[in-house]
């Protein structure tokens, strides 16, 4: 406050009125995200893919806001349909020499690849043999080979767990020039696929006490068991018993005679 007022060259007044910095801190500012965007397409049309989104920072956290998300892309799987597999076949085989029988000769392909979801079937089963009738005159003075009947077949190798059977049969005559070949001699078929049945390792009671190593001054005696039944097919091991135990004995003090 002014008490007295300059006058003449008197010195002016001095400021009446002073500022200062407070509380030069920024502000808090809380982060903002921006809105998820749009799902991407699948990155496959078929079979396994993912999609993702995204989304930003609108604004940026200051002070002591709330800082961001660090969860700033989503991605989850696909829902798509099997990838369609067009069936492949092989090439058809060399015709076989003529059946005189018949009068025909065949060839045969087999599948290499089946088709999966929308793509190109397989032909039916009669697709894959072709027939058509021999030359004249590949027949004249030829002989098919001629064989038994099958076999009955063998007992299975395998009581379970998959083993094979088998059932022969044998050539009486041999094909002649141009006569059918001798089929198949040999036929082997699975049997007994089930699995085997687990089996635990049994083992038979403790065996008697032996006698003791020692008359007096403390001895040992043991008893053992034995194994009865191996275990297989993953049954408990025989590992998991004690097959030996052993207990103090005489353990009265000998006496000097």
């Amino acid at each position: 406050e002014i008490v007295v007022k300059p006058t003449g060259k008197g010195h002016s007044c001095p400021a009446q009125i002073e500022s200062g910095v407070c509380n030069d801190d920024p502000c808090a500012v809380d982060c903002v995200l921006a809105d998820w965007s749009e799902w991407t397409a699948c990155s496959a049309s078929c079979g396994p893919s993912t999609r993702s989104r995204r989304r930003g920072v609108d604004v940026w956290p200051v002070g002591e806001g709330e800082q961001c998300d660090t969860n700033l892309i989503e991605k989850q799987d696909c829902i798509t349909n099997e990838c369609p597999v067009d069936c492949r076949l092989e090439g058809w085989s060399p015709w076989t020499t003529c059946n005189c029988k018949t009068k025909q000769m065949t060839r045969t392909r087999d599948i290499l690849e089946a088709s999966a979801g929308n793509g190109r079937p397989c032909p039916p089963r009669t697709g894959l043999k072709e027939t058509k009738m021999c030359s004249p005159g590949m027949c004249e003075d030829d002989f098919d080979c001629e064989v038994t009947p099958w076999s009955q077949w063998t007992v299975c190798d395998a009581k379970c767990g998959g083993g094979e059977r088998h059932r022969v049969r044998e050539m009486t005559k041999p094909a002649s020039k141009g006569g059918a070949p001798c089929p198949r001699l040999r036929e082997v078929d699975p049997c007994n696929v089930i699995p085997c049945p687990t089996i635990d390792c049994q083992v038979t009671s403790w065996h008697a006490w032996s006698e003791c190593s020692k008359t007096c001054d403390g001895g040992v005696q043991t008893r053992t068991r034995s194994i009865e039944v191996e275990p297989s097919n993953g049954g408990n091991p025989c590992s998991s018993y004690k097959m030996k135990e052993e207990q103090p004995c005489s353990s009265e003090p000998c006496f000097l005679t």
